[in-house]
């Protein structure tokens, strides 16, 4: 961003005269090139990159609030009706934080047996 900064109607991105980029002036001339030469499906859209995107920061773990925030989201519920099948489901986080509340009462309780 400091090597491109955004123009100062905010674009990072500009169509070849500056302004806004044409959506079918970019895929025609630029994204269905792309998408051929990287040996993607035909059909796959610029929505791919934010879906990938949205699914990379979810897997890292960040909340629905972040993901929502960086997607430009107006609110969280907007996010969670497109990618909530992508968030971890809380029966696994329930059994997982279970688990490990056992597992350590557990550890206590064997150290206890073998003084």
């Amino acid at each position: 961003m400091r090597a491109f900064p955004a123009t100062p109607e905010g674009f990072v991105f500009t169509g070849p005269e500056g302004g806004p980029i044409v959506y079918t002036s970019f895929m025609d001339g630029s994204w269905r090139k792309a998408v051929k030469k990287a040996g993607l499906p035909r059909g796959t859209g610029p929505h791919a990159l934010r879906h990938a995107y949205a699914s990379m920061l979810i897997a890292g773990g960040e909340s629905v609030k972040v993901v929502s925030e960086r997607l430009g989201h107006i609110d969280a519920a907007m996010t969670l009706n497109v990618y909530s099948h992508l968030f971890p489901d809380s029966e696994d986080r329930t059994r997982k934080a279970i688990d490990a509340a056992f597992q350590d009462h557990a550890d206590s309780v064997r150290t206890e047996v073998a003084k």
